[in-house]
């Protein structure tokens, strides 16, 4: 019997390196809906989860006040 060599392999992603706190959050359908489509923009298409930290993250920075004061991560970090 011949073995097929050409089998596909399925690709894993791995999971992040870094440790952090667990937040669960459910998102309504239009929401993930919109979530999905704006990774599949992305270069790199990423998780669902990076998908929300990235767009988390986005949000906070373009959150910045009139008068020039800092956003809530470099807060945060400078309290570290």
């Amino acid at each position: 019997m011949k073995i097929n060599a050409s089998i596909a392999t399925k690709v894993t992603k791995r999971r992040s390196t870094t440790i952090g706190t667990l937040v669960g959050t459910r998102f309504q359908t239009e929401l993930l809906e919109a979530i999905d489509t704006w990774r599949k923009l992305q270069p790199d298409l990423p998780t669902r989860p990076e998908a929300v930290r990235r767009l988390v993250e986005a949000g906070m920075y373009h959150d910045i006040n009139q008068d020039g004061s800092q956003l809530p991560l470099q807060l945060i970090n400078q309290q570290k």
